[in-house]
Parts: C-alpha cells; sequence; structure tokens
C-alpha cells in the first residue's frame, strides 16, 4: 500500500510539472504571438555629410527608420519632437529620401529609408527644445527614438543660437 500511494504521488507530480509547462509555454506563445501583430518601427537620428546643392554646411541631420514589424508597414509623417510641449511637432513636409524614392513610403518587413532634414531647419527656433525624433504610419502608429547624434545636433545649434 505505501509503494503504491508513493507512485501516485510521483505520477501527480509528473503531471502536475508537464501542466505547469504546458502553460508557461502557452503564455509565451500568447505573447510573442500578440508581439508579432504589434507595428514596431526602430527610429534613430544620424549625421549625414552631403555635398551638391545643400549649401556649405558640412554635415546635416538625418533620420532612419527601420521597420522591426512582421508585415509591411506605410510611413507617411516625419520630424522632430520638443520635449517642452508633448503636443507640439517639427513635422518635415516634403522629406528627401537619401535613395531618392517617393514620400509617404511602404516598408517592407526589416526595410529601412532615410531622411534627410532640410538645412533650413536651423533657423527654426523650436529646434533647441527638441528630444527625440518621430514618425506616424497610416494607421495612426507614433514611434518615437532619440540618439546621440540627435542630442549633439540639438546642442550644435544651441551653441550657433548663443
Amino acid at each position: 500500500m505505501a509503494d503504491q500511494s508513493t507512485a501516485l504521488n510521483v505520477l501527480q507530480g509528473i503531471t502536475l510539472g508537464i501542466a505547469l509547462l504546458g502553460a508557461a509555454l502557452g503564455v509565451i506563445n500568447t505573447w510573442v504571438r500578440l508581439r508579432e501583430d504589434r507595428v514596431r518601427l526602430r527610429v534613430s537620428a544620424a549625421h549625414s555629410i552631403l555635398g551638391g546643392p545643400f549649401g556649405v554646411s558640412p554635415w546635416h541631420l538625418s533620420i532612419q527608420v527601420v521597420n522591426l514589424s512582421s508585415f509591411p508597414v506605410r510611413v507617411v509623417e516625419i520630424g522632430l519632437e520638443p520635449g517642452n510641449t508633448p503636443k507640439s511637432k517639427l513635422t518635415i513636409l516634403s522629406p528627401m529620401t537619401a535613395d531618392s524614392g517617393p514620400w509617404p513610403r511602404r516598408l517592407e518587413s526589416r526595410e529601412g529609408v532615410t531622411i534627410i532634414c532640410p538645412p533650413d531647419l536651423l533657423s527654426n527656433p523650436e529646434l533647441t527644445h527638441v528630444k527625440r525624433a518621430y514618425v506616424r504610419t497610416e494607421c495612426g502608429t507614433m514611434c518615437r527614438g532619440s540618439t546621440p547624434a540627435l542630442r549633439q545636433y540639438v546642442s550644435e545649434v544651441r551653441n550657433q543660437k548663443k
């Protein structure tokens, strides 16, 4: 009788362990599925050195957007956000893409686009308060990002204004 009771407890323990493993895998699978269905874009700012019709400025600010989603996304708006007012934005109305492609842009999964900010952006007084770059998709999703290059660019603009 004691052997039968011990065997039953071991069997119950194994069953409980398998049930807990199944529940944990179910939760992980649900989390992964929910994450796959979300729009994910990486937004980063960088320095761009350009020649040609852009004037004498040795470098410009560029904003790179990479689609990390598992489905295509259409990016329709891009710009900079000052940190002093959450609703205010510096939207780049006619962005110039580094590859001279069309705008707005449909980005396939793992595809990216680089926007060159216009030189007249330096004259905007709100630029000294910029904290991050942003993009808005056709479905209204906003994604934001900040980099040391953006902070350096804003710092340079502040120093020029003094």
